[in-house]
């Protein structure tokens, strides 16, 4: 790695670097955090070269990494655009039947109507993502109805990605106004006077025939006058539309590029996702702002409402009774685009206030009273992903502080002083001072030591043929994040103490944010790698996985929702969507890449917590991505463009069902491994792990297909004659007198070979656990 480097420098001599795309792994070499030496490795690899790094632009958390750790230049660029994701197949089937059935009189097509809908609801499982069984849906159904309607308009409404951007070049412009479009989101719907309810319930493709897509086009391109539209609100929105459209016109990224390699400055810029914050900039060197403004005010204000929201729906889940541990993963970009929004939920949990000065900086964390609570303190651990630790280290220390002021508490009214009362007693036990014992019990922030990045999970998930028990995956994760971060304790290891595990205990849910409308659940492996993290470690300490929920902020109007809802969502208006696999299709080579990723990250979810993986979607990604239901010519593609994409596409699933995750039907199977087979054979694409290929040849064995002609044809290679250069028998070569010089070598050699085992285990490391947010 470090040779690559040296060779650029010293050998090519190149005047600039360009790590192309978020993101590389120079910026995530050991190291210290910030404020690196010349021998930290980011910098010992590039040395004095410059570097300019084109970097999306709603991922300020890492792009700041980058330059702080890197030496970057940004250069920040767009990402896709956006449309509503439209309805399709049987979502739009169950949607027309559902106004066929409010139209309808008492009559017995009225009842023929609804067992239609029921049907249809529990073949393809919309009544799980509402929380209702089967009995609940047929006995209830006028309660279900409206449920179901609700369900799939907002699955209608939902921001999607289309395609993947393209560096230096504008998404084509219909797409662009369908991001302006959906920037100005409800207000522009009601000022139009259409059903905000009813909008985007139609196949995709009549997008562009809607009304406020073809309101705003006509006067984005042009064809009308902004001076027609009478209603003053109206015609500032449309005025707005125009300018955001032409800034995404011009996206000013190649221009940048070029202009930073001729050594010009490169405007700074803001950064974010350009549904939620429209004034996002590409071709800019990104920035944040003051770390010390977290919470923000309105942030702190927002949070009442959606810590209500978390409470509220735990009690409905268990039987009315209250959380009393809440565990919380923070991250970086989350917290930059939402201005603390979850860390104000963590404040509401504790009992606790901000105060801020007059520029907004949070000057302190202030206990309310119990008197002034309006319902008990529930005790809280926190996992820090590691940017996090290195650029909100100054709220971590304002957290740990009032975390261990409640610790010191009464333990009688104070969930908070029990629970560390509790597990001083336990490290007393282990035969720590009381003082000690006492000073670790206080600490609720965990995160990885200083200078090293990431969990190591995803690199252990993914290697799923290596291990059969899935312990390890906590293990994992316990042994990167147990180090504590108190105001006394930076870093400081307790992996031997189970700290970790003894502040989990008990934990009854998890929080994560998400408020980008590029990355979901699926879309990246940080979801399962922290919070599927998390949920691991709690079932192996309590016997059974928390309740996991996600403040989701991707919208004006954030709200508390299930982790495993937000996944069948996305599921549904993304990955089995026809409109976001055509736009996939469109990115060739790249397309196949993001598919293997999603199902790699549902597998990463399933081994993780399998509560979040239902088998009937395993069997809709099957129908979509092997069988290709939608018709929508996806193995000649991926014949074309990556059949080993495809392969090993099939290959996760397989180990899905392999690892006993998914009952799979015989039929399934055969279709999955006669598929396998085809590409392996016909199209040369590359075999993955031993196990897994060991298991589709017995699987293929039993259903009687064709051992692979590659194997069969290996098998005959060694059993044919072959001639050629043969070896020949040599004298003896005289013994030399004994001479220190071999063991000296030896001894060298040996020294040299400890180094370079060092230096790799560091490496190992740090690419096991590669990069957080």
């Amino acid at each position: 790695y470090l040779a690559a480097y040296l060779y650029l420098r010293e050998q090519f001599t190149a005047d600039a670097l360009i790590h192309l795309g978020t993101h590389g792994t120079q910026e995530w070499t050991p190291g210290k955090d910030r404020g690196l030496w010349a021998y930290d490795y980011p910098n010992l690899a590039i040395g004095n070269v410059p570097v300019f790094y084109p970097y999306i632009q709603d991922n300020i958390g890492e792009s700041l990494q980058a330059k702080r750790r890197g030496r970057a230049t940004i250069i920040s660029h767009q990402t896709p655009p956006y449309s509503p994701s439209g309805l399709y197949d049987e979502l739009l089937e169950i949607h027309d039947l559902m106004h066929q059935y409010l139209q309808l009189e008492e009559s017995g097509v009225r009842d023929e109507t609804q067992a239609q809908i029921i049907k249809k609801a529990i073949e393809f499982n919309l009544h799980t993502e509402l929380d209702l069984t089967e009995a609940q849906v047929k006995q209830n159904f006028n309660d279900f109805l409206p449920k179901l309607h609700d369900h799939i308009h907002y699955l209608a409404q939902a921001t999607t990605p289309i395609g993947l951007h393209t560096f230096g070049q504008a998404a084509e412009q219909n797409f662009r106004i369908a991001t302006v479009m959906q920037q100005l989101g409800e207000p522009f719907y009601e000022a139009l006077g259409v059903d905000s309810k009813e909008l985007f319930a139609e196949p995709f493709d009549t997008l562009f025939q809607q009304k406020p897509f073809t309101f705003l086009a006509s006067f984005i391109r042009g064809e009308k006058s902004t001076d027609t539209i009478k209603d003053s609100s109206l015609h500032e929105m449309v005025e707005e539309a125009i300018i955001n459209e032409q800034k995404l016109a011009k996206d000013g990224e190649m221009e940048a590029l070029l202009h930073g390699l001729q050594g010009g400055f490169i405007m700074p810029g803001l950064g974010g996702d350009p549904v939620r914050q429209p004034d996002t900039t590409s071709g800019t060197n990104l920035y944040a702002f003051d770390p010390e403004k977290i919470p923000s005010k309105a942030a702190y204000d927002a949070s009442e409402t959606l810590y209500q929201s978390l409470i509220d729906d735990y009690q409905k889940q268990h039987d009315g009774h209250l959380p009393d541990k809440l565990a919380f993963t923070l991250w970086s970009s989350e917290a930059i685009r939402t201005y603390g929004l979850v860390e104000s939920q963590v404040l509401r949990a504790l009992g606790v206030k901000p105060e801020w000065d007059a520029a907004g900086r949070v000057t302190g964390l202030t206990i309310i009273p119990d008197a002034e609570l309006s319902q008990a303190r529930v005790d809280v651990v926190l996992q820090i992903t590691s940017v996090y630790r290195d650029q909100f280290d100054g709220l971590m220390i304002k957290l740990a502080s009032v975390i261990e002021q409640l610790a010191e508490g009464d333990g009688t009214t104070n969930i908070i002083a029990k629970n560390s009362q509790l597990i001083t007693q336990q490290l007393e036990k282990q035969g720590l001072s009381l003082k000690e014992a006492s000073r670790y019990a206080k600490a609720r922030l965990f995160s990885n030591p200083p200078g090293n990045y990431g969990s190591g999970v995803t690199s252990v998930a993914m290697d799923s043929t290596r291990w059969d028990d899935d312990r390890i995956l906590a293990d994992t994760f316990i042994q990167s994040q147990s180090h504590i971060y108190t105001t006394e304790d930076w870093g400081t290891p307790v992996q031997q103490l189970n700290l970790l595990q003894s502040q989990l205990q008990g934990t009854d849910a998890v929080v994560l944010s998400r408020s980008s409308n590029l990355h979901g659940m699926l879309s990246t492996d940080h979801p399962f790698e922290y919070l599927g993290g998390l949920s691991a470690v709690i079932k192996q300490i309590d016997g059974q996985n928390p309740s996991l929920y996600v403040s989701d902020s991707r919208q004006k109007q954030a709200k508390i929702i299930s982790a495993s809802t937000l996944i069948s969502n996305e599921l549904r208006t993304r990955y089995q969507n026809p409109q976001w696999i055509k736009a996939m299709q469109q990115e060739g080579y790249a397309g196949t890449v993001e598919m293997l990723k999603i199902v790699n990250n549902v597998f990463g979810w399933q081994v993780m917590d399998a509560n979040m993986i239902r088998p009937d979607q395993w069997q809709a990604l099957h129908e979509t991505y092997v069988m290709d239901q939608r018709d929508l010519g996806l193995n000649e593609w991926f014949a074309e463009q990556n059949p080993t994409a495809q392969a090993q596409l099939i290959e996760r699933m397989i180990e899905a069902i392999r690892k006993g995750y998914w009952q799979a039907s015989e039929e399934t199977r055969e279709q999955l491994v006669e598929r396998w087979q085809a590409l392996v054979n016909e199209l040369g694409a590359d075999k993955g792990a031993d196990k897994t290929v060991e298991y589709i040849e017995q699987q293929l064995a039993g259903f009687g297909l064709n051992i692979a002609p590659a194997d069969a044809q290996a098998n005959n290679a060694q059993s044919e004659q072959v001639s050629g250069q043969v070896l020949q028998a040599q004298a003896k070569p005289e013994q030399q007198q004994d001479s220190p010089l071999p063991w000296i070598v030896v001894l060298l050699f040996t020294l040299l070979m400890a180094g370079a085992i060092h230096r790799f285990y560091q490496f190992q490391q740090w690419n096991s656990n590669a990069y957080d947010r």
